[in-house]
């Protein structure tokens, strides 16, 4: 059993180097060499030192022979820290570098049914960035000092014994008392961690939620309900803090019982040299080297239990490693068949998702669909046709019934051979943050810039691309945002026909673009469509016009099915058909930015505009530069004032302790040479019990000062969080659409930050101020009492600190650098999980693991540089500092020699300096956190700074201003911040009267969405003014402001929360029958009751668990809840089956009612009944008039264009 036992174990810490290579045993051997030399450094001064002492003490003075000795240490210690400084850190990089790219490899290969019920984002970002740290750490810079600490303990031990073997062994059993505390501590600490990290998980939740939704979080007004709940979720982390410092204060307290050991010590030992069994140097030095000794013990137990967090991190990240998918798109198991028909079956399937096995989507689900043949799947939202493309893709494997593909059970394919056959288009089109030709690239692997272009040409994407300044090498922004939808779609498009598949599923395919663009890619589609096996899902019938075959679904189930001329004329598709005139497809876009149009030239005013709000922020930036940020953070701890003073106070108290103790060594030592027995006994005793009553202080000082640096850490730490938060929901949204301020980059900064702070305050600066007081009294002291060996002594110390300084700087810039890596792997990681569908679809994980490999392959080329320099100066450092130990030695022997100095005198000088500097190169050693502090707070201040152009929710002279909803635009120009050059509004000028329905129509890209956005004040204008009322919108409080407008996106955003919550976001504590009232004139009441818990329904990430029109009511609901007096509708209705859509127009009309509205449409039969359609094109007004005006001008006129755009 105890082998077994013994093995489980092996196994357990073996499995933590099983990403290391040859290169790395071999790196590790040699940092395991130098940590053994660095340990047994000190053992081996004390052996030399005995003698040196003993010949003081005798007055037989020598020590030349012994300081040459000291010089042959120095540098064998130089080796030794090289050698484990540098091997440890570079092994631990290079072992969580593959382990990292493992683990994202890994994530990204899982299926949907994983994301849906086992693992979050916030679990897989935690995992990749603190997780693996830990295990970086544990078997790097952690395992070096384990294996130091081991060898300090052996070595200390051996020199404890053979210096006075009767006083090591009577004090032997003390060790145990002194590490009682800390083995109370370290559980009490695992248990504390784990209620931190919790919270700070909540916490990092609602922050990727809010930032990553900041169009929706802005418009609704939610800013103060988001801080709150993100405050509330911190609050845990304050008290848990608290409980920690106090635990830690207790434990070093306890510390103090090492002092009731000297005074043991130096009651025996001198009973041991008054019988001449040991000398007084055997006796000092020998109980150095047991409390050394212990000291090691004590680090090596904290080694241990860093070592088994990082075994801990290594199995929730092996949860996933050994997880083996159900659906495996690296198996390389199944047929290849060697022609592609394309003939489709579904064979009586019964699906349920995962998460919600209760309640079937599809149900004895049959169908057939022809090869070479084009088919439409119609029919209510939530019906089950997006789970149809789903299963094609397998995404999910049915839980009965077959799925086949020319007769072959999809399941019997090779995964990733299978998916290589199928082009999907999605409803909402998926891009990631990179260039446009990035994004085509993933569709297909190896694909050539020719066949780029060729796709996009064939999606009527190659024009817009080639009117933007980059071109294909344009970055489309997180979530691609930095384009219109219109214009997501059509790359989204070209992304699927670039690989030019045997199958193509269309997912409402066209839904974003205007009817010029429709009926360009509806011919390309077309084209595609030939010979090929199309499955086409609509809500809008002109969309399947070129359709061989329509299958109805309802209720999981194929109700008709047949050609769209058998079909119309009874039935559940007769009743589609007669609900919608057939004027055009589906809709654009939420109001993101349509920002990259092809470049104008600009009134001369204009420019000069754009140029003195560059020339502003630059000024800003170069201000920004000469601030001393770390300062400032600690000065946010002002509120804490008392626990400051109180803990310094303690803190000094615990510094002057250090020159006293060693004050009462030199006593004693000195004593054990008298030549006065009876003195030397009067001393001891005294000596002793002063000793007894340092271990009283040392308990009182440490409690208060770990409780509150503790609670002073605890508090700066929430602060600090909730400032950068505040100032995040502050800032205009043209800072949120710079690649660098993505949800996962701030997410993740928020969460490092947070747990750097309270480290710089709670631990390290409480040891800066212990130390320097120390520094303080012992240089007085060591000049006072023997000068001249005191100037030797400090006149080598700067050598020793500057040696340790430049170690620390050059982990600094590591750290930076490293952050700055983390921070986009984490939002590459991030875009990766929540886009996993399309990641899967594309089979595009290797991609983004090759991606991942490049970044991570810059940070390793710093890692070798900045390991080497640190080991070097660390190793210099040790060579420094133990060849002043033989320096000081040979001169304070010639001092002795020549009567210039006592030997009391010596001992009291050299261990004051000496200690001191090695106490503080030791703070230098231990604290990377204040290196990495600095890095903190420009990270922290670099967002704190920032300032918002437009006006923040208070400020406005019109604060509560109920307005009754007149809008004007005059001579509006507009450009988006970071295309200042690219106007998208140019000398724009509109009016909406009060009440009145205005429609603004126009092709994608033609900045209609722009207008809503400047409406809600997401931007503003560079020229012109807008106003509501007849006041510049700039005059009206921005929260009163927004809280009476109403925004429903064409994109629904929802949060991982439940559907009613998500409904009551519309709207501060809205009652039960708000919501319910709200759901039911949203069409969406329904639906949520017939869910198994109703309201209370978990909507999952984004709303991942309810389909696009289920997803879309919820967010008309929470609209219609907020009973705004202006309503910007952005595409609304675009996710609705007919039937809804039908009924929440209606709806909608009837809250139109009393309020001004504005429409934004590419699909016209949404807007026939608006009171005026205004056309836009290229930034301006091209035509406005009621619909029978518009379409009175004919072919000459913008709106008649449109409308007969795909006859």
């Amino acid at each position: 059993m105890k082998s077994k036992s013994f093995m489980t174990v092996f196994a357990s810490y073996k499995r933590l180097f099983q990403e290391g290579d040859k290169y790395d045993s071999i790196t590790m051997i040699f940092g395991t060499l130098g940590s053994m030399i660095n340990g047994l450094s000190l053992p081996a001064v004390y052996t030399i030192q005995s003698h040196v002492y003993n010949n003081y003490g005798n007055h037989t003075s020598n020590a030349n022979k012994q300081a040459i000795w000291c010089v042959y240490l120095a540098a064998i210690s130089l080796l030794g820290a090289y050698l484990e400084v540098s091997c440890w850190i570079y092994t631990g990089h290079r072992q969580a570098r593959r382990l990292r790219v493992k683990y994202v490899n890994c994530v990204l290969r899982q299926d949907a049914s994983y994301f849906d019920c086992k693992i979050s984002t916030a679990n897989v970002i935690e995992n990749v960035s603190a997780d693996i740290a830990h295990v970086q750490e544990a078997v790097g810079e952690k395992l070096g000092h384990f294996i130091e600490n081991i060898s300090l303990f052996v070595g200390s031990v051996i020199t404890a014994l053979i210096l006075a073997w009767r006083l090591a062994l009577i004090v032997s059993p003390f060790v145990l008392v002194l590490l009682f505390p800390g083995f109370l501590y370290s559980g009490a600490l695992s248990s504390y961690a784990k209620q931190r990290q919790a919270s700070y998980a909540t916490a990092g939740k609602i922050a990727e939620q809010a930032i990553s939704s900041i169009r929706v979080v802005y418009s609704f007004v939610a800013e103060r309900k988001t801080l709150e709940l993100y405050s509330g979720a911190l609050e845990e982390s304050i008290k848990v803090d608290r409980k920690q410092g106090l635990a830690k204060g207790l434990t070093l307290g306890f510390h103090g019982l090492r002092y009731v050991v000297w005074a043991l010590m130096t009651w025996y030992g001198g009973s041991l040299v008054a019988k001449g069994q040991a000398n007084g140097a055997q006796i000092l030095l020998a109980g150095s080297a047991f409390v050394v000794g212990s000291m090691a013990l004590g680090s090596i137990l904290q080694n241990l239990r860093e070592i088994k967090d990082g075994q801990a991190a290594l199995s929730r990240i092996f949860e996933v490693l050994e997880t083996i998918p159900t659906i495996d798109i690296d198996s390389s198991k199944g047929r290849v068949l060697d022609r592609v028909e394309g003939e489709l079956e579904f064979q009586n399937v019964i699906f349920s998702y995962p998460s919600r096995s209760e309640l079937p989507v599809l149900d004895d689900f049959s169908l057939h669909i022809a090869p070479g043949k084009t088919t439409a799947l119609v029919g209510k939202s939530g019906s089950g046709k997006s789970t149809v493309i789903s299963l094609l893709e397998r995404f999910y494997d049915p839980s009965n019934g077959k799925v086949l593909l020319d007769g072959v059970n999809i399941k019997n394919l090779q995964l990733k051979w299978y998916r290589e056959q199928i082009g999907l288009v999605s409803q909402e089109p998926i891009l990631f943050s990179s260039t446009i030709k990035e994004n085509i690239f993933l569709g297909k692997e190896n694909a050539t810039l020719e066949e780029v272009i060729a796709a996009a040409r064939k999606s009527d994407a190659h024009s817009f691309i080639c009117g933007f300044p980059e071109g294909y090498e344009t970055q489309v922004g997180i979530r691609g945002e930095q384009l219109s939808g219109g214009q997501k779609q059509r790359i989204a498009l070209a992304r699927a026909l670039v690989r030019n598949p045997a199958i193509l599923l269309l997912d409402e395919a066209t839904s974003a673009l205007d009817n010029e663009s429709e009926r360009t890619v509806q011919r390309a589609i077309q084209e595609a469509c030939t010979a090929r096996t199309a499955l086409v899902i609509a809500h809008k019938l002109r969309a399947i016009e070129s359709a061989d075959l329509v299958a109805v679904v309802e209720a999981g189930k194929v109700v008709e099915y047949g050609s769209k001329q058998d079909l119309k004329n009874e039935g559940a598709y007769a009743e589609m058909f007669q609900l919608q005139q057939v004027e055009g497809d589906q809709s654009t876009r939420k109001g993101s930015p349509e920002k990259f149009r092809r470049k104008k030239t600009q009134e001369e005013k204009v420019e000069d505009v754009i140029q003195t709000k560059l020339a502003r922020k630059d000024r800003i930036e170069q201000s920004g530069k000469k601030r001393n940020d770390f300062i400032r953070l600690l000065l946010m701890n002002q509120p804490e004032w008392k626990y400051c003073l109180l803990g310094i106070a303690a803190a000094v108290s615990i510094g002057f302790l250090h020159p006293i103790f060693v004050a009462l060594g030199a006593d004693v030592i000195s004593s054990f040479y008298s030549d006065s027995p009876a003195k030397t006994r009067h001393r001891v005793r005294n000596d002793a019990m002063i000793f007894a009553a340092l271990s009283l202080v040392t308990f009182a000082s440490n409690t208060l000062q770990h409780y509150s640096f503790g609670s002073m850490g605890a508090a700066l730490t929430k602060r600090v969080r909730e400032k950068m938060m505040a100032k995040i929901l502050e800032l205009d949204i043209s800072w949120f659409d710079q690649e660098q301020h993505s949800s996962g980059a701030l997410t993740s900064r928020l969460a490092s930050s947070a747990s750097m702070v309270r480290t710089v305050v709670s631990d390290r600066i409480s040891l800066f101020v212990q130390t320097a007081s120390t520094i303080s009294v012992s240089v007085v002291a060591s000049f006072v009492v023997s000068w001249k060996l005191a100037i030797v002594i400090t006149s080598i110390q700067p050598v020793i600190l500057i040696c340790f300084y430049f170690r620390v700087t050059n982990l600094q810039d590591f750290a930076r650098k490293a952050a700055k890596v983390q921070e986009e792997v984490s939002e590459l990681i991030l875009e990766g999980v929540t886009r996993h569908q399309t990641v899967a679809a594309f089979s595009s994980h290797s991609r983004i693991v090759t991606i991942l490999e490049s970044r991570l392959e810059s940070l390793s080329k710093r890692v070798v540089r900045l390991s080497q320099a640190a080991g070097i100066s660390s190793g210099i450092a040790l060579f420094a500092l133990f060849s002043s130990y033989a320096l000081c030695l040979w001169y304070g022997g010639r001092l002795i020699a020549q009567g210039k100095t006592s030997f009391k005198d010596f001992l009291l000088t050299f261990y004051l300096l000496i200690s001191t500097g090695r106490s503080l190169a030791d703070t230098l050693w231990l604290s990377p956190d204040i290196s990495q502090g600095k890095t903190v707070a420009d990270l922290v201040f670099e967002i704190l700074d920032e300032k918002p152009t437009s006006k923040s929710l208070e400020q406005g002279s019109m604060k509560n201003q109920e307005i009754t909803g007149h809008i004007e635009f005059d001579k509006v120009s507009f450009a988006y911040p970071s295309r200042p050059e690219v106007f998208v509004l140019k000398n724009f000028s509109l009016t909406v009267e009060v009440a009145q329905t205005v429609a603004i129509a126009g092709r994608s890209g033609s900045g209609k969405s722009t207008i809503i956005s400047l409406v809600e004040r997401f931007y503003d204008p560079q020229l012109g003014s807008i106003e509501i009322d007849g006041r510049d919108i700039r005059k009206f409080q921005l929260a009163s402001l927004r809280q009476q407008i109403g925004l429903v996106s064409q994109e629904p955003t929802l949060f991982a929360r439940s559907i009613g919550e998500n409904i009551a976001y519309g709207k501060e504590n809205a009652s039960e029958s708000e919501i319910m009232e709200a759901a039911r004139t949203a069409n969406a009441h329904g639906f949520i009751s017939a869910l198994p818990q109703g309201y209370s329904t978990p909507v999952g990430e984004i709303g991942t668990q309810l389909s696009g029109g289920q997803k879309q009511r919820i967010a008309i609901a929470r609209a219609i809840l907020k009973r705004p007096r202006i309503l910007l509708l952005d595409e609304a209705t675009s996710a609705l089956d007919s039937k809804s859509e039908s009924e929440v127009q209606r709806a909608l009309e009837r809250a139109m009612v009393g309020k001004t509205t504005i429409v934004v449409a590419h699909m016209l039969s949404t807007i026939k009944n608006a009171d005026r359609i205004v056309v836009v094109g290229d930034g301006t007004v091209l035509e406005q008039g009621s619909r029978k005006e518009l379409l009175a001008r004919g072919k000459d006129g913008a709106f008649f264009s449109l409308v007969h755009a795909c006859d």
